[in-house]
């Protein structure tokens, strides 16, 4: 749990089993995920 923890300090993570794999087909960029909202969000 704390590297789960660890990591969500440091990325935005998606875990959602079989939708994650679908999502990752779309092989989305950083920049889609962030936004204009999070662009600059460290």
């Amino acid at each position: 749990m704390s590297r789960l923890r660890r990591m969500l300090d440091q990325r935005i993570l998606i875990l959602d089993g079989a939708m994650g794999t679908m999502i990752q087909r779309h092989n989305l960029t950083e920049a889609d995920y962030r936004g204009e909202r999070f662009a600059d969000w460290p």
